[in-house]
């Protein structure tokens, strides 16, 4: 399956992820340090869907292969955005 990344996926990507992982993080208690329990959920909430909805699972080929993507880094960009940008609605409220 071929997930052709979008700004739109990466912005929603980043409002997930900026929304999940503190009510994960509020669900597994309030532990301080590193955990199994806490990676795990980064991996779920950040890393998977960035790799999905950002990065993409289609293979650039070609001359412009080991060239700079600046659609990714693009999305990239508003995959952060969305994601400090719901941080922050959270914060004032």
């Amino acid at each position: 399956m071929n997930l052709s990344p979008s700004l739109l996926t990466a912005a929603i990507a980043g409002a997930f992820s900026a929304i999940a992982l503190p009510l994960l993080r509020n669900w597994m208690g309030d532990q301080s340090g590193i955990s199994i329990p806490l990676i795990i959920a980064m991996v779920v909430t950040v890393a998977i869907p960035a790799q999905a909805f950002v990065v993409g699972t289609t293979t650039r080929t070609g001359s412009g292969a080991r060239s700079l993507d600046m659609a990714l880094l693009k999305r990239i960009g508003v995959w952060i955005l969305a994601a400090a940008v719901v941080t922050g609605i959270r914060w004032v409220m």
